[in-house]
């Protein structure tokens, strides 16, 4: 009996961090056919490695399409990193799924950063700088 209440508390333990790991992901606006969120919750600081001291910001975002892309996908999940100091970013890693807000198969996954790009006024980038930088 010990054992099946230590197997359920263990369970009740992974849902409830589950649950609290659910983001609510907020309207950043519409670009052109689709609508791009943020999740405020997960903003993250890192820290540099030389200098110990606070370096980069990352954000989860999603890119949810009216309709389907020609490759068949109607959102992108994507970890945006930025260098508030330099008015950079880039994407860290970036998901596609078949159904809107991340839902669905996933179709296609990129796991290696993109080059550095500088953040271009009015832009999505750019907005989500704002709210991530300040």
């Amino acid at each position: 009996m010990n054992f099946v209440i230590r197997v359920l508390a263990a369970h009740l333990v992974v849902v409830a961090g589950w649950a609290c790991a659910q983001s609510d992901w907020v309207a950043l606006g519409r670009l052109q056919d689709s609508e791009f969120y943020y999740d405020p919750v997960n903003i993250r600081q890192t820290v540099s490695v030389l200098t110990k001291t606070p370096h980069l910001w990352r954000v989860w975002t999603i890119q949810s399409w009216d309709a389907p892309t020609a490759a068949g996908a109607r959102s992108d999940r994507s970890q945006y990193e930025y260098d508030c100091s330099s008015n950079r970013f880039r994407v860290l890693q970036q998901q596609s799924f078949t159904g809107p807000m991340a839902d669905g198969a996933r179709l296609a996954k990129i796991s290696s950063p993109s080059d550095w790009m500088v953040v271009s006024p009015n832009t999505a980038p750019a907005n989500l700088r704002d709210i991530v930088c300040n």
